[in-house]
């Protein structure tokens, strides 16, 4: 089986909203920087990368091979988590 280029790349993907996610809501915390300061691209960034992740985690769960209950309840966390940031970043970026 062939793997593609998006298979090969959707969970590498998905390393970049929750490292840069993490440094943010980081500095936010420390620094008290107001959500209404945060620039447009950060939501911007969110979405297109935890979008093409999430959908890859989506449209290639039967090719993940799961060694039990413990990996199919992450999996389906990390799906909803980023998918669910995905969409709160999308309505935040249209409501300004």
């Amino acid at each position: 089986m062939t793997k593609t280029f998006y298979y090969r790349t959707f969970a590498k993907v998905a390393i970049v909203p929750y490292v840069g996610g993490t440094v943010a809501h980081t500095l936010r915390l420390i620094y008290k920087l107001p959500l209404e300061e945060a620039p447009f691209w950060t939501h911007w960034a969110i979405i297109l990368f935890g979008g093409y992740a999430s959908l890859g985690f989506v449209f290639h769960i039967r090719k993940i091979k799961f060694h039990g209950i413990i990996d199919k309840m992450l999996y389906g966390f990390v799906i909803f988590h980023l998918g669910s940031s995905v969409i709160m970043h999308a309505y935040s970026s249209s409501t300004k």
